[in-house]
């Protein structure tokens, strides 16, 4: 997948390379979660133990602090504001529909193997470090400690209860505002 870009934004290829990474996520957690047994489970777990109003207000609460903290940070943090720059580079300029798509679709994909299939797996603290690891490549290490972060917030949304619809409404908000606000002349 090419990641170049040009001035009037990301060449196709990045958002269909996009889709189509986010697709084999998903049927990878669902063949996982198949091999072990597990699909009923997601759908117990997606609610969580609360119910959906509470899952949905807590990934709204969680979202937008998450997303508040990462903009003071990247305000203080050179090394924050060039992993956006860098994400800014790779993505080119994406309009609203665009962002929004990119958001909710990481978001379902990446909580669905993460949370549902790897964290029922091997437990928060594996899932976090591989979720660091997969998230913070070549030229992105300063994003470390962000992924980290909202793997380990995303994590314990899930462990505590709150559900997938919580650690996926916080990351779908989180992606959305933080790329916006990256992406914004």
């Amino acid at each position: 997948m090419s990641l170049e870009t040009d001035k009037q934004g990301p060449q196709p290829r990045l958002l269909t390379g996009a889709l189509v990474f986010y697709c084999l996520l998903v049927i990878a957690a669902w063949i996982w979660l198949g091999f072990r047994e597990r699909r009923e489970f997601v759908i117990a777990m997606a609610l969580g133990d609360h119910g959906p109003i509470v899952g949905a207000m807590t990934g709204l609460a969680a979202g937008i602090l998450m997303t508040m903290l990462l903009t003071v940070t990247a305000k203080w943090s050179p090394r924050i504001r060039s992993c956006e720059g860098r994400i800014r580079e790779i993505l080119g300029q994406l309009d609203d529909h665009q962002v929004l798509m990119l958001s909710l679709i990481s978001a379902v994909a990446e909580e669905l193997f993460f949370r549902a299939a790897v964290q029922d797996a091997v437990g928060v603290p594996i899932t976090v470090a591989i979720y660091v690891l997969l998230n913070s490549g070549r030229g992105m290490l300063c994003w470390l400690p962000v992924s980290a972060v909202s793997a380990a917030i995303f994590g314990g949304l899930v462990w505590s209860g709150a559900g997938l619809l919580a650690a996926t409404t916080a990351h779908a908000i989180v992606n959305y505002l933080t790329l916006r606000r990256i992406l914004s002349p």
